[in-house]
């Protein structure tokens, strides 16, 4: 229902916890900044569309896919991920690969549909430098965070099939990924505390503790993940 409206999911594991996110979601209401916040990512011919990280209602349109956000508040900040595939490219230098299309309706004292354009450019250089280069950290750490959401779906999957083992290696490799990439990161804190939360998961998946609720909570925590959302 969050997805299709384009609203927000909480989970509530007591009657006890629904006062406080009811709260969360009023005080949201009063800082609203941007209504149908969409994003639409058009490549240039020979460019597709591999995947996208995020979970987020996707549509095809003509000359790409156009990905649904939602409500925008303030202060808040979203990542969004994708993956493209490039041809091989001849000529050096700058080249555009896609076109990233942002539309939403701005809330104030002027309610307008607003539309931004912005080009995704890629500097093409000889095979020696690019493998000098160091890849963008605040990428790569994106994506380490996206792809633990998604060990915690492989987990789930596996632990309601009753595959606890396999669940919980999968829940292992992505810690230690995260592990890897937070000793030389600035966001080592929030990647530890993802690696930590992967592994606190551990005790949950056996036969003797896996339930419902359990499973609820596991799926709750991956799709914030999965939205970007910080």
């Amino acid at each position: 229902m969050a997805d299709a409206g384009g609203g927000n999911a909480h989970y509530a594991e007591t009657p006890d916890a629904a006062p406080a996110i009811f709260g969360e979601e009023f005080e949201g209401l009063a800082s609203v900044v941007a209504q149908n916040v969409s994003v639409e990512i058009r490549p240039v011919e020979q460019v597709e569309i591999i995947s996208v990280l995020n979970d987020y209602p996707g549509t095809p349109v003509p000359g790409g896919l156009q990905l649904a956000l939602g409500d925008a508040y303030g202060g808040d900040r979203r990542t969004l991920v994708f993956q493209l595939h490039m041809p091989s490219v001849a000529d050096l230098g700058e080249a555009k690969v896609a076109d990233v299309v942002v539309r939403y309706v701005s809330v104030g004292e002027e309610v307008v549909m607003r539309e931004m354009t912005m080009p995704l450019l890629v500097n093409v250089v000889p095979r020696d430098q690019a493998d000098a280069n160091q890849p963008d950290t605040r990428v790569t750490e994106e994506v380490l965070i996206l792809k633990a959401a998604r060990a915690r779906d492989e987990a789930k999957r596996r632990a309601d099939a009753c595959d606890f083992d396999g669940g919980t290696e999968a829940l292992r490799l992505a810690a230690e990924d995260l592990r890897a990439a937070a000793e030389r990161s600035e966001r080592k804190d929030e990647l530890l505390a993802q690696a930590d939360q992967l592994d606190a998961w551990h005790n949950h998946l056996s036969p003797t503790t896996w339930d419902a609720q359990t499973s609820k909570a596991m799926h709750y925590e991956s799709w914030r993940s999965r939205r970007g959302r910080r």
